[in-house]
């Protein structure tokens, strides 16, 4: 499970390279999402 929490990371960092902002804002809300259900 933490994989998935770094491949979510990464594929934030990525987006937000290429000014994607839309999608790395989906992105970051799942991983909060993610991060709450671990907790």
């Amino acid at each position: 499970m933490p994989n998935l929490i770094e491949e979510y990371k990464l594929t934030i960092k990525k987006l937000t390279e290429f000014e994607n902002f839309t999608i790395a804002k989906d992105y970051e809300q799942k991983l909060q999402i993610l991060k709450n259900t671990l907790n």
